[in-house]
């Protein structure tokens, strides 16, 4: 009995189909394993792209504003930078700014 076992143990499990295909089943392997490592690094890529995309989209941080010529280069990520400040635009002036424009607008609508 135990010599049937060893017997047994010593052949070990077989693949299914005929023994003629071993090249063709590594083969098979390796496509595989190369399509799964070149599928794993585009969801990677999709991944970190769309996480920068939301963080310069929403300017978290301020990050979109401090590296705003960085990200110019990038043509994917260029898209979601936020339309810059405009510096003439009156809502974004300071209250020093603004009184000496009202100063000015003072002294010429006196005359």
């Amino acid at each position: 009995m135990a010599k049937e076992n060893k017997k047994l143990v010593e052949k070990g499990p077989k693949t299914q189909g005929s023994i003629n295909k071993p090249d063709k089943d590594k083969k098979k392997g390796l496509l595989f394993a190369v399509f799964a490592l070149l599928t794993a690094l585009v969801v990677i890529a999709v991944v970190v792209v769309g996480v920068s995309y939301v963080i310069i989209k929403n300017n978290v941080n301020g990050l979109a504003d401090e590296y705003r010529d960085s990200i110019k280069n990038i043509p994917i990520l260029k898209r979601a930078l936020p339309h810059s400040p405009d510096e003439e635009d009156p809502e974004n002036f300071d209250k020093e700014k603004l009184l000496v424009l009202y100063k000015q607008y003072k002294v010429e609508n006196e005359e």
